[in-house]
């Protein structure tokens, strides 16, 4: 699961389908983040600044 247009260095949270914090990571110099080993569930994905809904995983 991957995403983009987040600032530089931000806090990036994995939550699953139950709300349990799942991962977190920061963002790079473009501002893209990405989470790897993600099984199969509906996530929320949240940072300081934004929001976001992923609808896209990677398997």
């Amino acid at each position: 699961m991957s995403g983009r247009g987040f600032q530089v260095a931000e806090t990036v949270t994995l939550k699953n389908s139950s709300g349990t914090v799942v991962d977190t990571t920061h963002t790079i110099q473009d501002g893209s983040f990405e989470f790897t080993g993600v099984p199969n569930d509906t996530y929320t994905v949240t940072s300081k600044f934004a929001k976001v809904t992923c609808a896209e995983a990677a398997e």
